[in-house]
């Protein structure tokens, strides 16, 4: 969490003395003994109550003394309060997968450049490329597609209008990351996707970009979804 903010309850009255800087920051005055005065970080504290002070901490998922974790699918557990890896990145890889998605088993899959995690109940299906290196994979129902798509005519998500864009940067590779919910754009509904455009360089022709996608009927699976992409690990390093 960027800023930390203390609650702190006045339990009995308690003399107030406020000047009209302070009244400016943080709100109006009251004379409710009960009543809870937010003190943001950089507000001078002047409250001087003559009762007991309860500092109550602020926990990872945001809350306040009601002992959840972090929100899944957000921060990596060994950076509390941020989305990075120690090498300055976006948090990625296997680990993404087995943090947060528990009780999920996952496989990894092997491809030219990368690999990333499946659920190991989820089947290869049989696909032909054309000009890339293609895979694709779903669930025993069919309610969750996962494929991706390595080569020259990779297009990225953020074409569409309804798409949720954020800049991500897996190792060194820079790209975004897409979440689209409820779209009649595509044969499922909820997608969840990463796009690097610059993953190797042919010369003297273009780069090879990777598109690797989740496509789900169910809402509830966009964690799988976020957890699958998430999981990427290159077995290359980013060109200088």
């Amino acid at each position: 969490m960027s800023s930390l903010r203390s609650v702190v309850r006045v339990r009995t009255i308690a003399a107030l003395v406020l000047s009209v800087g302070v009244l400016a920051a943080c709100g109006a005055a009251t004379s409710d003994p009960d009543a809870e005065v937010n003190v943001g970080a950089g507000v001078e504290q002047v409250l001087q109550p003559t009762a007991t002070v309860e500092m109550i901490p602020v926990e990872p998922d945001g809350g306040i003394g009601d002992g959840a974790g972090p929100i899944p699918g957000t921060n990596d557990p060994g950076n509390p309060g941020d989305t990075t890896d120690p090498s300055g990145g976006t948090w990625h890889g296997a680990v993404v997968a087995e943090t947060n998605c528990p009780g999920t088993n996952f496989q990894r899959v092997e491809a030219s450049v990368f690999s990333f995690s499946v659920p190991e109940d989820f089947d290869e299906q049989l696909v032909q490329p054309i000009d890339s290196e293609i895979g694709y994979w779903q669930n025993a129902s069919g309610s969750i597609e996962v494929s991706f798509d390595y080569g020259w005519y990779s297009a990225a998500l953020s074409s569409y209008a309804d798409a949720e864009v954020s800049s991500i940067d897996f190792g060194g590779f820079v790209g975004e990351q897409a979440v689209i919910r409820d779209s009649p754009d595509w044969p499922k509904p909820n997608v969840v996707g990463v796009h690097f455009g610059e993953v190797v360089f042919d010369e003297p022709q273009q780069w090879n970009a990777l598109n690797l996608v989740v496509q789900h009927d169910d809402p509830a699976d966009e964690i799988i979804g976020r957890c699958i992409v998430d999981s990427i690990e290159w077995k290359i390093i980013p060109a200088e």
